[in-house]
């Protein structure tokens, strides 16, 4: 679980920044460091919109150091879905892509691959039947966008 800025564990939260720090560049120089962060950032709901754009306003907030990558499963303020009993569908899409990389493309474009499959698998008919590789899991219209940001200085494959 988690809010903006903020993973919340059983007994206490933790800033995104306390768990980065470890791993600055002075301490890991020249290692990329990948973080797969799998935890809302707010509790509002995305409903989705009707016209798509690529004209994104969502604030950034890069850590200091370079080399790292942090994917997290949805965009500031909204929450992330997962099914019962199979778990988070960010994860699910993640560990498929990383398994099915045939083409051995590098992190971000599998990263790219994963917000695309997560927009266009996991939406709404119009019987407000929220479905996720054609299985019912929601009797509302709910949408989840994965967001990552990189300070990597090469391509790093998978």
């Amino acid at each position: 679980h988690g809010s903006e800025d903020i993973l919340y564990a059983q007994d206490e939260s933790y800033n995104y920044n306390t768990l980065f720090a470890p791993f600055a560049s002075a301490k890991c120089n020249g290692k990329a460091k990948l973080f797969f962060i799998n935890a809302s950032q707010g509790n509002q709901w995305d409903v989705g919109n009707e016209i798509c754009t690529d004209a994104c306003d969502i604030p950034l907030y890069v850590p200091k150091g370079d080399d790292f990558l942090v994917a997290l499963s949805s965009v500031p303020e909204f929450t992330t879905m997962s099914h019962q009993e199979r778990g988070s569908f960010f994860m699910q899409a993640l560990i498929e892509s990383l398994r099915n990389n045939e083409s051995n493309d590098d992190i971000l474009t599998v990263l790219t691959n994963v917000k695309k499959r997560i927009a266009a698998e996991l939406s709404a008919n119009y019987g407000n039947v929220l479905e996720y590789k054609g299985e019912c899991v929601l009797r509302e219209t709910r949408k989840q966008m994965p967001i990552f940001f990189s300070t990597l200085r090469q391509q790093v494959y998978v």
